[in-house]
């Protein structure tokens, strides 16, 4: 497997990250891999787009009240939302992140 070196890491990022690390019950190698590992999980901006697109199409063809839904740009808001929650999160950061995204 490749290897990824980050080099001259802030000794407070290294101290919070290893804490969560510790907290989570997993080593700090197993405990980045996790958050760096996350944004491969989820769609590009270029397949979110897509997704978004053909949206439409989709709830005509399944008879969806599109009226009640929520607009492409406010679902994209939340999902960005719900990512920088989990991340901060997962760093054992106390803040929400609905207000910075609003």
């Amino acid at each position: 497997m490749p290897n990824i070196l980050i080099r001259n890491v802030p000794p407070e990022v290294h101290a919070r990250l290893t804490a969560a690390a510790k907290d989570s019950g997993q080593s700090l190698q197993q405990y980045i891999l996790g958050l760096i590992s996350t944004p491969s999980k989820r769609m590009s901006h270029a397949e979110t787009i897509a997704w978004l697109r053909g949206r439409v199409d989709r709830m005509a063809r399944d008879g969806t009240d599109s009226t009640n839904s929520m607009s492409g740009a406010e679902s994209v808001r939340q999902a960005r939302i719900d990512h920088a929650r989990e991340v901060y999160q997962a760093m054992g950061v106390d803040w929400d992140p609905e207000e910075e995204f609003r």
